[in-house]
């Protein structure tokens, strides 16, 4: 995971639907990479197995100014790509 955001993410939450994984990065600076603690790609095809609608992860973060942003991946097998939807929360 990439923060490709204009400043830093704030009690950035993640999580596997379908699965027990999830999880929260404090804090991640602009740019900053982190590793998920998964093992590779092996929780999102079961998690696609129990319901392919369901094939990636979701996350909420907070910025400086108190917006709460979220974002649904879903990863596409073919390709070994995610495609992310971004929204905001008030």
């Amino acid at each position: 995971m990439v923060n490709y955001r204009n400043g830093p993410a704030i009690d950035l939450r993640w999580s596997i639907p379908n699965t027990k994984l999830q999880g929260v990065i404090s804090y991640l600076a602009q740019q900053q990479t982190h590793t998920l603690p998964t093992d590779g790609v092996k929780p999102l095809f079961n998690a696609g197995m129990k319901d392919e609608k369901k094939t990636g992860y979701r996350m909420a973060l907070r910025s400086l100014s108190g917006r709460t942003y979220t974002s649904s991946n879903k990863y596409e097998y073919e390709d070994g790509d995610f495609i992310s939807t971004f929204g905001t929360m008030q």
